[in-house]
């Protein structure tokens, strides 16, 4: 239930007595007997997080060498959540994820959404990524999950090139900082 403030509950209380018939024997004489030993909610400290989903989408395992053979992939996408307490806010929150199992040199870049969730009703981000074949590049359309009341904190195309350069070094992507590695 919710918390409600206890002259609240005592006016409540007030108005069931008021109902009551204390000649009749009934469950209602049993509760007016127990109404008065309801207390109200003790207070308590909520510790608020935030969720943040970090979520990339891609072409798993990208080999093909034909365009007949890119038809047969489809793109997947890689969805995490991290949990921030209000109170490591500005403190690293350790984690690992695995975002690509195994990124190809043909793969060129892949969609990348970081969104803090806030329910709502579940939509997508429909965005495109590259790869690359016979040294032409090629595009794929993905669909993104996250929901409508979600906070997007950062979302973009990665390149390859990207991870290279910044192995091991802070990213900032709007509110969260990442550091990815290749292994």
């Amino acid at each position: 239930g919710e918390e409600r403030p206890y002259e609240e509950i005592k006016k409540e209380k007030r108005r069931v007595i008021k109902r009551i018939d204390k000649h009749l024997v009934c469950p209602m004489n049993y509760l007016e007997s127990h109404l008065d030993k309801i207390q109200g909610a003790e207070k308590c400290d909520v510790v608020d997080t935030s969720e943040f989903f970090v979520k990339i989408g891609c072409l798993e395992e990208f080999t093909a060498s034909t365009e007949a053979e890119m038809l047969l992939y489809s793109p997947t996408v890689t969805d995490f959540m991290v949990v921030v307490k209000r109170g490591q806010v500005g403190t690293p929150v350790p984690f690992n994820a695995v975002l690509v199992s195994d990124w190809t040199d043909q793969l060129e870049n892949c969609a990348f959404l970081i969104t803090e969730d806030d329910g709502g009703t579940r939509t997508t981000w429909k965005c495109s990524a590259m790869v690359k074949i016979n040294s032409k590049s090629y595009g794929f359309d993905i669909n993104i999950p996250f929901n409508t009341r979600d906070d997007i904190v950062w979302r973009g195309q990665l390149s390859r090139r990207f991870f290279e350069a910044n192995t091991d070094v802070t990213g900032h992507f709007g509110d969260v900082d990442l550091i990815f590695e290749i292994i």
